[in-house]
């Protein structure tokens, strides 16, 4: 008999609740079976780490060779309030090239700024505690955010420029300097528009000039941006890497033109600047563009997509593996020398009263002493040495006589000689006669004990007249500021009278034949670098010997 369909397919089937048991059971077996040889799940499990990029932080370390009072370096600071500069920069004696493209650059900029602003720069001394002596470049300053750079150039309120600097090698002959440039609007609030490096590379042996461009190799650039994407994207919380696509057009043609600010670092790799031009959507670890901006772990920073990188993580910090094929020679030859610590190669540096000084970009003034050589005056060249100063010595010819080898000493440390008289008289009560005497024969004293001839006169109590002038056939150089010093005033009203009355160009006059007066001039000199004067000779405050036949109160 034949069987339907349906008998046959009951007969060859189980029912339907039993098959859905073996199901359960089988799958709870294999669970079971899975979950027996399974490692424990970790708690503390956190996304991997590419080893490429180290960290946003500056590597630890000091820079090698440039440790305090290592190498003979010329620190500089300019401030002005209008337009609101304060500047700061560092560089290397005997390297002319080098501190030409660094002076350039300062130079440059804050005449740009001020040009944009319709004003012009003009050296200026600043108020008492101002700060100023602080100069030249320091440690750690390319790490500081923009508005603290900004806020310590003094302004309170509307646009403002700070260029500080970093020393970032200095070891053997090679030498490095990273300048910054910040701008933007100072206040409560203060709003950076400009923020940009510049990086200057020189090896002092052979004057061979490099920029941070030349540290890495042109193919590098695509590297860094993809470790630098993707450490972004961790940095700010990410838990999942993602392919990082080929820069944008405008990304591309700011990696064409390298990254500039690249430089050494301790511990054998490199510390890259990030360019503000770069964009980076491929941050969006956000959920979309209306999602909140992300926040990294730590709570503090937050990156909206599609900002400039630099304005979150304005640098990267890549360990010595990752750089190491990154390298040029120079790069190579760079991070050796930030790695071995080794004293800077140098020239000689000129003393104080030899060196060039440019009165137009730095506030001057000239310190100049009356009626000696004494016995005190000793003390005083010491005190001038520790400061890094200098000064003009107005001398009295039988002073000279008397002591020599103190009048030699003044010559020896730099100082300029200028010619006080031989008796002290009041000129303009001599006849013609007498005057040139007394203007020859001390000039004879002073050129038998120290071999220069005085170029400047200093007629004693400021007596002077034409006639006076045309017989002298020296330039008459009097004073704006003094301290009165002869009248024995109180130490505090003689240092106020010293450090706080100048003004840039101003001459000012003192004794060194007073003990009271070689006692405040330390703290004379201390209180005008505050202010942010450069102390220089009348020659230097000049621009040269002034012309003979005139008479001079002051530089201004």
């Amino acid at each position: 008999m034949t069987r339907s369909r349906w008998s046959s397919r009951q007969s060859s089937t189980q029912p339907r609740p039993l098959r859905r048991l073996l199901a359960v059971a089988m799958l709870a077996i294999a669970t079971l079976a899975l979950s027996a040889c399974a490692p424990a799940p970790d708690l503390a499990w956190q996304p991997p780490v590419r080893a490429a990029v180290t960290s946003f932080d500056e590597a630890a370390g000091d820079v090698a060779g440039a440790e305090a009072g290592a190498t003979p370096l010329d620190h500089y600071r300019i401030r002005d309030s209008a337009p609101a500069v304060d500047a700061r920069w560092t560089e290397v004696p005997g390297q002319a090239e080098l501190n030409s493209r660094i002076r350039s650059l300062v130079v440059d900029t804050v005449g740009a700024f001020a040009t944009r602003l319709g004003t012009v720069y003009e050296p200026e001394a600043a108020a008492a505690g101002a700060g100023l002596g602080s100069r030249g470049c320091e440690a750690g300053s390319s790490g500081v955010p923009a508005a603290e750079v900004l806020a310590q150039g003094g302004a309170t309120d509307g646009e403002a420029m700070v260029i500080t600097c970093e020393i970032v090698v200095a070891s053997g002959s090679e030498f490095g300097e990273r300048v910054r440039v910040v701008e933007g609007t100072a206040g409560a609030a203060p709003a950076i528009t400009r923020d940009e490096s510049f990086v200057f590379f020189a090896d002092t042996a052979t004057a061979q000039q490099a920029g941070g461009v030349d540290v890495i190799t042109a193919d590098a650039a695509l590297a860094i941006w993809n470790e630098l994407v993707l450490a972004a994207r961790r940095e700010l919380g990410a838990l999942w890497d993602t392919q990082v696509a080929a820069p944008s057009d405008i990304n591309a043609a700011v990696l064409a033109q390298g990254f500039a600010d690249v430089t050494p670092t301790p511990d054998g790799g490199l510390r890259i600047g990030i360019p503000a031009g770069l964009l980076t959507p491929e941050m969006d670890v956000s959920g979309g563009a209306n999602a909140v901006p992300p926040v990294s772990p730590d709570g503090e920073t937050t990156l909206v997509v599609g900002e400039p990188i630099s304005h979150r993580f304005p640098s990267i910090h890549i360990g010595a593996e990752a750089a190491s094929p990154m390298l040029t020679d120079l790069g190579r030859e760079l991070v050796a020398a930030s790695a071995t610590p080794q004293p800077l190669v140098a020239g000689q540096r000129p003393l104080a009263g030899d060196r060039q000084v440019d009165c137009t970009l730095f506030p001057c003034v000239a310190l100049t002493f009356d009626d000696g050589p004494a016995p005190i005056t000793e003390t005083l060249l010491g005190q001038l040495r520790e400061h890094d100063a200098t000064a003009t010595f107005f001398l009295v010819g039988p002073n000279v006589q008397r002591h020599p080898e103190i009048a030699r000493q003044i010559d020896d440390d730099g100082h300029q000689l200028g010619n006080h008289s031989w008796t002290h008289p009041q000129f303009t009560t001599l006849d013609d006669k007498k005057i040139e005497e007394e203007v020859k024969k001390t000039n004879d004293a002073i050129a038998a004990a120290t071999g220069e001839r005085p170029s400047v006169f200093r007629p004693p109590y400021g007596d002077l007249d034409a006639r006076v002038l045309t017989k002298l056939g020296m330039p008459a150089i009097l004073w704006d500021i003094d301290t009165l010093d002869w009248e024995g005033p109180p130490h505090e009203t003689l240092v106020d009278r010293g450090a706080n009355e100048a003004e840039a160009g101003s001459i000012i006059l003192m004794h060194d034949i007073h003990d009271s007066t070689v006692d405040a001039v330390p703290e004379i000199l201390t209180g005008l670098h505050d202010r942010g004067f450069v102390l220089v000779t009348i020659d230097q405050i000049f621009g040269g010997a002034p012309a003979a036949g005139n008479s001079y109160t002051s530089a201004r």
